[in-house]
C-alpha cells in the first residue's frame, strides 16, 4: 500500500520518471581499456572474448582441452557426425560380451562346451604377452606416446598456422621494449639528500647512524641506492641547490 506522500508524488505535474539505462547497452558502449593498442584496433565488440583471440590469433595451441568454455555443436551437426548403430545392433542376435565377463556355452545334455570371453579382454591379454616377450632388465621399453587432440569449439574457427597482423604487430612492440628499471621515489631522494647533507660519501658512517637510517640499510643497499638516484655528483649538485636555497 504506498503512502500518500507517494500518491502525490504520482499526481504531481513537477514529478520527472526516472530513465534507467539498459546493462547491455552500457556494456556496448564500453570502451576496450588496459589492453595493447595493436588489439584494441581490431577487437569486436560483437564477438565473444574467445571468438576475439581466435580472430587475432591469440588462442594457445599447446593446451589439449579448451579452456574458458566451447560453443556447442548444433544438434543437426552432432546427429550427422556420429554414425548410426542400431542396424548393426539389430542384426546380431547375441548381445555383446561387456568388459570383465565371459559366455559359457553347453551342449544340449548341459555340458561346458565352450567359454567365450569378451573381445576386449582377449586384446588386453594378447598385448600383455607381448610385453612380457620384450620385457627388458630395465623393465618394459616406451612406446609411443598418443596425443589426443581436441578440436576447437564451432563457430570460433581453426587456429590460423600463420601470424596474424595483431601478432607481428605485438612481437615488433615487444622487441622495441627495454626492461624498466627500479626508480627513485620521492621519499628515498629526500632521505638521501639528507644523508649525503650529513655524511657525504661515507656510506659506512650512513649505515651506522640510527636515527637517519630509519630503514636500516646495509652499505651496499646505501650505495646502490645513490647509484640508482643518478650518482655521487648528481646528488652533491641537488645538496648544494638546497643549502643555497635555505631547505637544508
Amino acid at each position: 500500500m504506498a503512502n500518500p506522500r507517494q500518491r502525490r508524488k504520482q499526481k504531481s505535474s513537477s514529478q520527472r520518471s526516472v530513465k534507467t539505462t539498459s546493462t547491455t547497452k552500457a556494456l556496448k558502449q564500453r570502451e576496450i581499456r588496459n589492453v595493447p593498442r595493436e588489439i584494441a584496433e581490431q577487437w569486436d565488440k560483437k564477438l565473444t572474448v574467445r571468438q576475439n583471440y581466435a580472430k587475432l590469433g591469440l588462442l594457445p595451441s599447446l593446451a589439449l582441452n579448451a579452456s574458458g568454455g566451447s560453443d556447442k555443436e548444433a544438434p543437426s551437426k552432432l546427429a550427422s557426425s556420429t554414425p548410426s548403430t542400431t542396424s548393426s545392433s539389430a542384426s546380431s542376435s547375441e548381445k555383446p560380451i561387456p568388459k570383465g565377463h565371459a559366455r559359457i556355452v553347453r551342449d544340449e545334455q548341459g555340458n561346458v562346451v565352450d567359454i567365450i570371453f569378451a573381445a576386449e579382454d582377449i586384446a588386453a591379454d594378447e598385448a600383455r604377452a607381448a610385453r612380457e616377450k620384450e620385457l627388458t632388465p630395465w623393465g618394459a621399453p616406451l612406446g609411443e606416446a598418443e596425443v589426443e587432440t581436441v578440436p576447437f569449439a564451432a563457430g570460433v574457427g581453426a587456429l590460423r598456422r600463420e601470424k596474424t597482423d595483431a601478432v607481428k604487430a605485438l612481437e615488433e612492440r615487444a622487441a622495441l621494449g627495454a626492461p624498466a628499471g627500479r626508480k627513485t621515489s620521492n621519499d628515498e631522494m629526500a632521505w638521501l639528500l639528507k644523508t649525503v647533507a650529513k655524511h657525504g660519501r661515507d656510506t659506512d658512517a650512513a649505515a651506522r647512524d640510527i636515527k637517519l637510517n630509519e630503514w636500516q640499510k646495509t652499505k651496499g643497499e646505501i650505495g646502490r641506492a645513490v647509484k640508482r638516484a643518478g650518482g655521487w655528483e648528481h646528488l652533491e649538485a641537488l645538496v648544494a641547490q638546497r643549502r643555497a636555497a635555505g631547505e637544508l
